[in-house]
């Protein structure tokens, strides 16, 4: 018969804490240059942003080309964005006239 030894091991709670740039502070970093700021920005909005063109368009190709244009269309204007609301809700703005200038200029 074999023996076995029991080994007891403290158990050690540990907590990370990761901290997320709110986007405000990804946008100052975005107008003094930050690609790595840009680049963190549009992953957390992509999905948002690209459930909205699908549901619009109802085409996952066109959806993801026109997700990305709005995204360029983000970075042209970002320095117009003043920060008085949710930045979610001005990117969506502006993915909102995209979509509407695509059914305009497709009708």
């Amino acid at each position: 018969m074999k023996n076995f030894s029991l080994i007891l091991v403290e158990e050690v709670e540990i907590q990370v804490v990761i901290k997320v740039p709110i986007d405000e502070e990804l946008i100052e970093e975005i107008k003094n240059g930050s690609q790595a700021a840009m680049e963190v920005l549009i992953k957390k909005q992509y999905k948002t942003i690209f459930a909205y063109v699908y549901r619009k368009v109802g085409d996952y190709h066109l959806a993801y080309d026109m997700t990305q244009e709005v995204f360029i269309k983000m970075m042209k204007s970002i320095n117009e964005y003043k920060g008085g609301g949710k930045f979610q809700h001005w990117l969506l703005k502006i993915a909102v006239n995209h979509c509407r200038d695509y059914f305009r200029s497709s009708a």
